[in-house]
């Protein structure tokens, strides 16, 4: 039995090394034959298998240079039709598996047609927390159809004669959502998901993820919904779920782009003043003396530094994750605010009327201003 591993090459050569350990590592805990497939997707920098893969022992090594950028997906696509693998695992350059992986997702994917391990983000906890639902959820049809992309490539073991011929027949031209594209069409042929809670994968936040573009992702959502509706991949009703939950995502998108430059320009004000020398600092009138809350701690405890050189006491950061932060000030939950609060600077960039109302029902007669005008304040 065969494993493939096919991963993208872009600018990666630093990567190599790392990857091709933790391979390694794998092969040692599995009966599986792994094969590794480099697909270089750069046309002017050819890898030279030599040069990284002479004392290669436990693994099967493949390197595929190109004179063409295909982008991600067709990378991906053209170490496919390479790989000799029964079995098939993406692997993007910067990932990283622990040494169980493919012992663990063999083990898990008995009858179905892939297995979709649990993983970290960047080293924290990804499922189950915040607004997003357990494991279990994110593998099912309905949430990837009528929400958002449940999982990442390098979470999932997969048939290779599971893939979907319309997969590697049209490819998108951006980056960021061929993954997405796959699921959908396996869901759409009917292809079973297994469940492998184990956490085996880490997600690495580079600040190169395609995903984090957020014009490239819109672009690459608008290009696989076009070839899905006239591929006629779903039936009407499910046409219709994901056809709504794609209009809910693009906007969800286009806020998440507005809510990071609104949190540029509050960074880029709160630098500035907090460049300014300590005898041009005083405590504008409207602060002093009050009893201040800050209300997130993200942007807060920036605030909170500043307001110190200013001579403005801070009685606490109000934060939900308050029980995991470690900071110089006391850290509540917004249930434990002091009852002494006179004003609260929610630094929020949305749902500020939520924290107004939530106070006002719990019966806190306490004032709610925004960063922006706590910072005119302070600019002053």
């Amino acid at each position: 039995m065969r494993i493939s591993v096919i991963t993208p090459i872009y600018h990666g050569q630093k990567y190599i090394p790392g990857l091709k350990r933790q391979l390694e590592e794998c092969a040692g805990r599995t009966d599986a034959e792994l094969e590794w497939i480099l697909s270089n997707d750069d046309p002017e920098a050819d890898i030279d298998p030599a040069e990284y893969f002479g004392d290669a022992e436990r693994i099967r090594v493949k390197v595929l240079n190109t004179d063409a950028n295909r982008g991600i997906q067709g990378a991906r696509v053209r170490g496919l039709l390479a790989c000799s693998g029964e079995y098939v695992t993406f692997l993007d350059q910067d990932d990283r598996i622990r040494p169980e992986y493919f012992s663990s997702q063999m083990k898990a994917i008995g009858d179905a047609d892939a297995a979709v391990c649990s993983m970290t983000d960047g080293g924290k906890e990804s499922y189950g927390v915040h607004n997003r639902p357990p494991l279990e959820v994110c593998i099912t049809k309905e949430y990837n159809l009528g929400t958002r992309v449940g999982f990442f490539p390098g979470q999932v073991l997969i048939r290779k004669a599971s893939i979907p011929e319309l997969w590697t027949r049209r490819h998108l031209k951006w980056n960021s959502c061929d993954d997405y594209y796959l699921w959908l069409c396996m869901y759409a042929e009917g292809r079973r998901f297994a469940l492998n809670p184990e956490v085996l994968y880490d997600h690495a936040l580079t600040g190169e993820n395609q995903s984090l573009n957020t014009y490239a992702t819109y672009k690459a959502m608008k290009e696989m919904t076009d070839i899905l509706v006239s591929e006629k991949v779903f039936t009407k009703e499910d046409e219709e779920v994901f056809l709504n939950g794609r209009d809910k995502a693009i906007d969800f998108y286009f806020r998440e782009k507005d809510i990071v430059k609104a949190k540029l320009e509050l960074y880029g004000r709160l630098l500035s003043i907090a460049e300014r020398d300590d005898k041009d600092m005083t405590a504008p009138e409207a602060l002093a003396g009050k009893k201040i809350a800050v209300y997130g701690a993200e942007l807060g405890i920036h605030l909170v530094r500043i307001m110190e050189r200013c001579g403005i006491r801070t009685q606490c950061i109000i934060d939900r994750d308050a029980a995991s932060l470690d900071l110089p000030v006391k850290t509540v939950t917004r249930e434990n605010i002091p009852q002494d609060t006179e004003l609260i600077i929610s630094t929020l960039l949305q749902d500020n009327k939520s924290v107004a109302s939530w106070l006002e029902e719990h019966c806190l007669d306490v004032k709610v201003i925004k960063l922006r005008d706590a910072l005119t304040l302070l600019e002053q």
